[in-house]
């Protein structure tokens, strides 16, 4: 499993704002298609238009540090 932090911003008819959140998966982020499917998922959870700013893969102590 690879996880990775997604930090994303937020915005709907009251203002916008800024998260994070976890998100692990079987495969690594290949393509901006692999972006887009977390919008879709985040869009489920936060209320309005979402865009994915960052991504950062967690390391992983029992690979030392490889995925």
């Amino acid at each position: 499993m690879i996880s990775y932090l997604i930090t994303y911003n937020f915005s709907d008819g009251n203002g916008f704002g800024f998260g994070n959140v976890q998100i692990d998966r079987d495969q690594p982020i290949r393509s901006v298609d692999d972006v887009r499917h977390f919008e879709k998922l985040l869009r489920k959870q936060v209320p309005g238009i979402v865009v994915v700013l960052s991504f950062t893969r967690f390391e992983s102590e029992a690979t030392g540090g490889r995925n």
